[in-house]
């Protein structure tokens, strides 16, 4: 990914596929392709699941850049345990500054701010 002098957003959707959405952010192409998170749910065979999330902020490893990680977007279909377990794929939505720094972005990073998913069991 890269920005221009204002910035912008970029999204991966729950599939992996990436692309600008706003401003001056772009995905570059090089080869590489993206990956969604995915995540496992266990539980009884019949259980009903909700999911939510709340927006978090990578922190570059080489300096103190940060990017908002927000919006995010999923493919949990029919939030049921079939079976006793469901599996589903999240993607999310980047807020690039302009100039954006190269680097490794992490909420692990010192000064990160992690996101978070919580399942629900209804």
């Amino acid at each position: 990914i890269a920005s221009g002098s204002t910035g912008g957003t970029l999204m991966m959707d729950a599939s992996g596929a990436r692309s600008a959405v706003s401003g001056d952010a772009d995905v570059i192409n090089d080869g590489a392709t993206g990956t969604a998170g995915t995540f496992f749910v266990v539980g009884d065979a019949g259980l009903t699941f909700s999911v939510t999330y709340a927006d978090g902020v990578l922190r570059n490893n080489l300096d103190a850049s940060t990017m908002i990680i927000s919006s995010f977007t999923d493919t949990s279909a029919g939030l049921v345990l079939t079976g006793g377990s469901d599996s589903f794929s999240v993607g999310a939505t980047l807020t690039l500054n302009g100039l954006q720094s190269k680097g490794n972005y992490s909420t692990a990073n010192p000064g990160g701010t992690p996101y978070s998913i919580t399942v629900n069991y209804d």
